[in-house]
């Protein structure tokens, strides 16, 4: 894979949207596929929901954006995690600091980043 990029046990190449565990390809659909590519590209920074829309989605789709970035995170999630409640609670964490610092920034209202952060929790608890 050119261009691919490690983290932990996985390889992801953003031109193709493989991903790989220990060099075994992993399903993943295509729109947690751009969200992660997108991710991936921005490493170290906090990626909005706006650019996130702006990246998955082209100008003049319209779906229920909330709910479709909602899901496309959680599946991205889950095929990380692979069904492991550890490690999905252990990215939770991560995701909650990065909450917590844009709420600090007024990058998002405080309020927002409590329902984002029990929307997380939430999902992370029903991993089986």
């Amino acid at each position: 894979m050119s261009g691919a990029v490690r983290f932990g046990v996985f390889e992801f190449d953003p031109e193709t949207g493989l991903l790989t565990r220990e060099g075994t390809p992993v399903r993943l659909q295509p729109q947690p596929a751009r969200v992660l590519a997108m991710l991936v590209a921005r490493a170290g920074t906090v990626v909005t929901r706006e650019s996130l829309r702006q990246h998955v989605w082209a100008d003049g789709t319209f779906v229920d954006f909330e709910h479709s970035l909602n899901a496309a995170v959680k599946r991205l999630r889950a095929t990380v995690a692979g069904g492991d409640q550890a490690k999905a609670q252990a990215m939770l964490v991560d995701t909650l600091a990065v909450v917590d610092a844009t709420a600090g920034k007024k990058v998002i209202h405080r309020n927002a980043a409590a329902r984002t952060k029990s929307r997380l929790s939430k999902a992370v608890a029903s991993i089986k």
